[in-house]
């Protein structure tokens, strides 16, 4: 069989769609000649949503190019075609955030048995928008990043294959990365992963994982983790600049049951971001139509009870992100997120 993209096209092409509290989630739309491999990432920069992901292919587990693609406030509704660079590959999907002005990236690649995390940003070369080198910056032995800007710096959590703890960081305006630390001046306590098999056993093993989540709602950063004892379950904390909270477990069950292996297979996150006064998460269900769930979380109300998005299925993470609304004066939640593999 051969590893050409286009016939994974089409189980693998991406979806959009946007949430107002007016009016609810909108019908799914196909971004026409977009396809990926695993959930896309996003991020908003001077009104321009850009958008990475890994292309159409076979497996997912391979050092893949990041393809980059974008639409302007100008053009709402029309994403541009897919730009390649051969600086970007990425074995899983990067993490992008706006760093006051600058698109940058987390990818990750191989080192040894296990992975190592890599930094680039976006930047002009010979006239046109290119991908700096990547560049290392300690974090080693890590996978699964995810970025956010708080107070004006972006913080890194990624899990730790040797820890099996969530690893927080801090980019400093110097461009140092450093440990986020707490009052005492000591590195900051993080939650523990549990036993998820792919934080376990390696990055070379079968490593399915559900991927961290990070945003920032009402001044504060938010993170929804996966682990597991038996199942896997999705959990919140908080870090309030000082200490993160002690992990929640606000999102059902997500195993089906004791005698469904699929419970220990699924290893999808949540997509998280904040709207409205709300802090909203989607995720796909480990059920058999892998439709998408939506809920959302107050400090005074706690998680709400997951609704599913109707007309939406993933087996990826999605994404989400907040923009401004072209058919209104207020915003909106944009969803981006891959198809289903067909049964066979």
């Amino acid at each position: 069989m051969s590893n050409s993209s286009e016939q994974y096209k089409e189980s693998q092409r991406l979806w959009q769609a946007l949430f107002t509290t007016a009016g609810g989630w909108s019908k799914a739309e196909v971004l026409p000649d977009h396809a990926s491999v695993t959930g896309p990432a996003l991020a908003g920069m001077d009104g321009t949503v850009h958008c990475v992901h890994r292309g159409a292919h076979e497996k997912s587990d391979e050092l893949l190019a990041v393809k980059r693609t974008f639409r302007t406030p100008a053009q709402a509704d029309a994403w541009a075609p897919d730009i390649t660079d051969e600086n970007a590959v990425s074995l899983e999907t990067p993490a992008l955030v706006n760093d006051n002005g600058t698109l940058r990236m987390i990818t990750t690649h191989y080192s040894g048995n296990t992975g190592r995390l890599l930094e680039q940003k976006l930047e002009t070369f010979n006239g046109r928008l290119v991908w700096s080198l990547a560049e290392p910056f300690g974090a080693d032995d890590c996978v699964a990043p995810a970025m956010a800007v708080l107070n004006g710096e972006v913080h890194l959590v990624c899990a730790s294959l040797a820890g099996h703890s969530v690893r927080h960081l801090i980019r400093k305006p110097s461009g140092r990365w450093e440990r986020a630390v707490g009052p005492d001046g000591k590195d900051v306590e993080t939650p523990g992963l549990g036993n998820f098999p792919g934080f376990r056993e390696g990055y070379q093993s079968p490593w399915p994982h559900p991927g961290l989540a990070l945003t920032v709602h009402d001044g504060q950063l938010h993170m929804v983790l996966g682990k597991t004892d038996n199942y896997p379950t999705l959990h919140h904390c908080v870090f309030d600049g000082r200490a993160w909270s002690d992990p929640e477990e606000p999102i059902e069950w997500r195993g089906a049951s004791e005698d469904d292996p699929r419970s220990l297979q699924t290893g999808q996150g949540a997509a998280l971001a904040s709207y409205a006064g709300k802090l909203h998460a989607v995720y796909p269900a480990n059920d058999a139509n892998q439709n998408l769930r939506h809920t959302t979380w107050t400090k005074d109300n706690g998680w709400s009870t997951p609704e599913i998005i109707e007309g939406h299925r993933s087996e990826h993470t999605p994404a989400l992100l907040t923009i401004k609304d072209a058919g209104s004066s207020g915003e909106a939640l944009l969803l981006i997120h891959r198809g289903v593999t067909p049964s066979r």
